[in-house]
Parts: structure tokens; C-alpha cells; sequence
């Protein structure tokens, strides 16, 4: 706890990377998995054009991940090209 805290995010270098907390958490509890179910703490805002936040809700929500995804397809989807996602991911990125 104390390290993590010291740490207070996960380091990553061209060849490791250091993980704020214990692998068993980052790789497998509190890693969003394809298609499991994780428990969270959500906040939901309602902005208006502008972008000022005209509504706020926190609470407790489930978050289930519809594709587990490398850095690079994450850029590739924000980037508007779902072609590296493998056959039948795209309607999940829509």
C-alpha cells in the first residue's frame, strides 16, 4: 500500500514496466477483461454544448468490456480505423 501510494500510477518503460499495485491485481482483478463483469464507482456528467457540467451522478455501476484491446488498437479506434479489430469487434466499436 505504501509503495503504491508512493508510486501513485504504474511506470512503463521501452522494456518493463513497474505496476503501482500487485500483478494478481493489475492483471487480473482490476484489469477490465473481455465480456466480465467489474464492480465500480462511476460518475456520469451531462454537459451542455459549451461543455459545462450541467449534471452529475455517482454511484456504483457494473462496467463490462465488450474487447480487451492493445494500446495501438485503442489508438487505431480513436482514430476512426476498426480494421485491426478481428471479425465481428467492429459493431462493438460503432
Amino acid at each position: 500500500d505504501a509503495e503504491a501510494r508512493g508510486r501513485g500510477t504504474t511506470v512503463y518503460l521501452t522494456d518493463r514496466r513497474f505496476n503501482m499495485i500487485p500483478e494478481a491485481l493489475s492483471e487480473n482483478l482490476c484489469s477490465l477483461r473481455e465480456g466480465v463483469d467489474r464492480l465500480a464507482m462511476s460518475c456520469v456528467w451531462t454537459m451542455d454544448p459549451q461543455g459545462v457540467i450541467v449534471e452529475a451522478w455517482f454511484g456504483p455501476t457494473v462496467i463490462r468490456s465488450c474487447n480487451e484491446l492493445s494500446y495501438a488498437q485503442a489508438q487505431s479506434i480513436h482514430d476512426g480505423d476498426v480494421t485491426s479489430l478481428g471479425a465481428g469487434q467492429e459493431q462493438h466499436c460503432r
